[in-house]
């Protein structure tokens, strides 16, 4: 343990002098220099670039550096602002945004987007109670000029030209385009108070803050008090800047739905997130976990997720995402969308694994921002946008979903192989804070805003906001209902329930895809679900000691050390829980008490004889445990893994596992297959998307929608097995095994007519199976391979 210790020790220096500005400012200029004297050199002598590539790949990786360094010094800011003003020719006002203000309470608080610089945007938070002085603060000021010129705007076309007194800036982030016009409102208000992380460095900084803290909102007399009916807290996602903050305000008993509106700066766009500048270095693993494996939790777009993650169970809405409303500090919403139906995109652009309803928000979301943003009168704003809409558009939150299958496919594997418990076929009782969100919500409906509205006014209510511009449905099932209509054969009670079938009938999973049962996890998906564990499970943690001291955040975990990750069962619930993994009917509340079941049983090994010795006090509960039990109890792996020093230097030993392996019943289980391949269910000629291919083999309808009619066909899905590597069917099964995998009688029917010359190919590897294994029989015919 002591070699341990002295780890954590070397690598919590090496964290602090990594983030201190003293050492690194310099360093950060020589590097600089360094890389443009090699470039020249090397442009004169024509130095081979596989050369060129060794000496000036790593200066390469670490270029964050150079923005959160040397980007804070004042000739970052003038090279800053000088672009912007050189992009922009001169033009004011990105947006079309002086009309425009969003309601929180009515007659009391609003928002005002204030369009800045490039495609910056500033908001002003509005107190109007009473007919005295206007009391405000602003979220980010990055131009004062253009913010004065905007306040005046707004108090004449808005308020009536009533006293406007700014009392707050509240700074999401350090960087120039969001604080440049601090300076100047503190001449202009010299009362006002700006408000920035500790560690952050804001410009003219007067209020230092931390994650948790309640900020004072402004009061104009005794009528005019914002602290009576709104709350505004601070949230610290360090990731984009070491301090960056999100302001999320929430009213106070106000309706029957209570409503969150975050401030998010640069973390979280809609349909994106920032770039983590000041996080952790984040270097592949090659999905290692075992034999030296590390999970680097805050590192990179890790600790993006991480984030997001947080604002989620922080909104307190999370069962209700439509009542949370995102202001980011920019207007990237119509590039953020673009890129992600670019060809080389990475994973963000496998739309063949999301279901066509989030394939086709996504794409009406892109088709309704080009239009907001190429009107002739001026451009119109995206945001604010929606959390829920956010789960589907944003390829973070998609890539958190994907965390929470890889949590829920390894805790399933748990319970059928390891756990000691066997728990009831259908589990009471089972809830998450006495909530858990369904699968088919059904959202009362809203009335249309049938108020009045002043010349020049866009008085914009939340429910508005949340209201849905496209919704994807399809064909087939759209020309039923029209059909059944006309024909008289269908009630006003069925046609509601066959419309909202209809609606959720597109969200569905065109492939379904499962584990291959009989095999255990590769080591690249026990890697993917350790670090889902991790991120989703454990709060963001500061850069470093003393930044988790300042802002109140947990203390960041040496790469050695990754088994001490603290993971909350709280937190787990309540994210897979928003991500949809985790419904009200009997599967979900029984997925849920698989993971409670695995907190319990780790939690007894935990304070066994064979770990209580090195488990500290603050893991010692039900809710919190360290991530070394949890992925021994899952896959028995053991907690204390080498450091890279421990692996080269023999003289140095390693610290005795925590665990025998020897205990585990994975031990006992002989040789197992492990593979990262799935078991693929899809039958073409009933999917929605393959029959216009496959021929006319009859129409499958769900069964849960009575208004519809029901065809029993003889067609049933084939599983195939598939590998994420490879294609769905160069990797299917050899058709023995594919017949020795089905029911006792399977068959594929083709109506003759879809194997005509003249149409399109059917999809490969499609196979006509007639099995019978009770006579151990079998018999394949390929219908057309390709």
């Amino acid at each position: 343990m002591d070699n341990v210790a002295e780890n954590d020790y070397f690598t919590s220096k090496l964290q602090e002098l990594r983030h201190n500005p003293c050492l690194m400012k310099p360093l950060s200029a020589a590097i600089l220099f360094l890389f443009a004297l090699v470039a020249v050199i090397s442009f004169i002598f024509n130095f081979p670039s596989l050369a060129l590539g060794f000496i000036l790949g790593p200066i390469f990786a670490r270029k964050a550096w150079f923005i959160e360094f040397l980007y804070p010094l004042g000739i970052g800011r003038w090279g800053h602002l000088f672009l912007v003003r050189l992009t922009s020719n001169n033009k004011k006002n990105h947006s079309q945004t002086l009309q425009q203000r969003i309601e929180v309470i009515p007659n009391k608080l609003y928002i005002h987007p204030i369009s800045q610089l490039l495609d910056n945007l500033a908001y002003l938070v509005v107190s109007c109670e009473g007919n005295g002085t206007l009391g405000a603060f602003v979220v980010d000021c990055g131009h004062a000029r253009e913010f004065l010129e905007q306040v005046e705007a707004i108090r004449e076309r808005h308020y009536k030209s009533r006293q406007l007194e700014l009392q707050a800036v509240v700074c999401t982030h350090k960087h120039h385009d969001h604080t440049a016009g601090n300076k100047e409102i503190l001449e202009y208000w010299p009362d006002a108070k700006i408000y920035g992380a500790k560690v952050e460095r804001v410009p003219h900084c007067t209020d230092s803050i931390k994650n948790g803290d309640l900020l004072h909102l402004p009061k104009c007399g005794d009528e005019n008090d914002m602290n009576d009916f709104a709350r505004l807290e601070v949230i610290c996602v360090p990731g984009h800047t070491r301090g960056s903050v999100t302001y999320a305000l929430r009213t106070i008993e106000y309706g029957d739905k209570p409503f969150c509106f975050l401030f998010t700066g640069d973390t979280m766009f809609s349909g994106g997130g920032g770039v983590p500048f000041e996080a952790d270095y984040q270097k592949e693993q090659g999905h290692k976990i075992k034999g030296g494996g590390y999970i680097r939790a805050s590192a990179g777009m890790n600790a993006t997720e991480r984030c997001f993650a947080e604002l989620a169970i922080r909104s307190q809405l999370v069962h209700n995402p439509d009542n949370v409303l995102i202001f980011p500090g920019h207007e990237y919403t119509t590039e953020l969308l673009n890129r992600q139906f670019v060809q080389n995109a990475g994973d963000i652009s496998h739309w063949s694994k999301f279901s066509p309803a989030v394939f086709f928000r996504t794409a009406s979301q892109l088709y309704v921002t080009n239009h907001r943003r190429a009107l002739p009168q001026g451009k119109l704003l995206t945001v604010p946008s929606l959390l829920s809409l956010e789960l589907d558009i944003n390829p973070i939150y998609r890539r958190l979903r994907k965390r929470g299958e890889d949590i829920v496919r390894a805790i399933q594997l748990w319970y059928r192989l390891f756990a000691r418990t066997v728990l009831p076929s259908e589990e009471e009782n089972i809830h998450l804070n006495g909530k858990l969100k369904t699968e088919t919500k059904q959202k009362a409906s809203r009335q249309l805003y049938d108020g009045t509205k002043a010349k020049g006014i866009w008085n914009v209510k939340t429910e508005d906001i949340s209201k849905p511009i496209f919704t994807a449905v399809y064909t087939s099932d759209l020309d039923r209902i029209i059909e059944q209509a006309d024909e008289g054969q269908i009630n006003l009670e069925n046609l509601a329930e066959s419309l909202r079938y209809m609606k959720h009938h597109a969200e569905d999973q065109a492939v379904g895809r499962r584990p291959i049962p009989g095999t255990l996890p590769s080591e690249k998906a026990m890697y993917n679900a350790c670090l889902a564990l991790a991120l989703i499970g454990s709060p963001p943690c500061a850069m470093t000691i003393s930044d988790s001291v300042a802002l109140g955040l947990p203390k960041p975990v040496s790469p050695g050390n990754t088994h001490k990750i603290k993971v909350s069962l709280e937190r787990i619930l309540i994210v897979l829980s928003f991500l949809g993994l985790i419904s009200e009917d009997v599967e979900g509340m029984n997925l849920a008490a698989q993971i409670r079941l695995l907190w319990r049983e780790a939690a007894e090994y935990g304070m066994s004889d064979n770990y209580k010795a090195n488990i500290d006090n603050e893991a010692r509960n039900e809710d919190i445990l360290e991530l070394g039990v949890l992925r021994w109890m899952l896959f028995g792996i053991e907690a204390n893994q080498p450091t890279w020093f421990e692996r080269y230097c023999m003289p140095c030993g390693k610290a005795p596992p925590k665990q025998n392996y020897l205990d585990h019943p994975l031990n006992g289980m002989g040789e197992q297959r492990r593979t990262n391949g799935e078991l693929i269910k899809h039958d073409p000629t009933t999917c929605e998307l393959c029959r216009g291919m496959t021929g006319s083999a009859g129409v499958r309808t769900c069964k849960a929608c009575p208004a519809l009619q029901k065809e029993e066909s003889q067609s049933e899905s084939v599983e195939t097995e598939h590998d994420d590597t490879f294609d769905l069917h160069a990797n299917a099964l050899s058709p023995q095994r594919a017949a020795a995998s089905q029911m006792q009688s399977i068959q594929l029917q083709f109506s003759p007519s879809s194997f005509s010359d003249s149409e399109p190919a059917m999809p490969p590897n499609i196979y006509r199976l007639n099995v019978d294994l009770d006579d151990r029989v079998e018999t394949i015919q390929t219908v057309r391979t390709f």
